[in-house]
């Protein structure tokens, strides 16, 4: 899979989500708003430090400068292709209510 078919790449305004393990303190978190903030197409960023999720409005055709960006930091970030999935229930959207 190329970063061109990652979810988020060629939409007009995407939401990207990254789970990064080693993001847990507030000084990881300005390294990451200096550094992503130098990218034209980057609008808004939302931290989730309990979590270690970063979560990315952009306008970008791909996530892969994003993905660039934030391990050229020293991130080990990870797509997260569904953040939002209710992964609550161990028979997912399969079983019959």
């Amino acid at each position: 899979m190329t970063a061109q078919d990652l979810p988020g790449a060629n939409s007009p305004d995407s939401a990207t989500s990254f789970k990064i393990p080693n993001m847990d303190c507030r000084n990881e978190q300005a390294a990451i708003r200096a550094r992503l903030g130098e990218i034209p197409g980057v609008e808004s960023l939302a931290f989730d430090l309990p979590q270690r999720r970063l979560t990315i409005v952009h306008t970008l055709a791909t996530v892969q400068p994003l993905l660039d960006a934030l391990t050229g930091i020293g991130m080990k970030a990870s797509l997260e292709v569904n953040p939002d999935a209710d992964t609550s229930s161990s028979c997912g959207t399969s079983c019959a209510s």
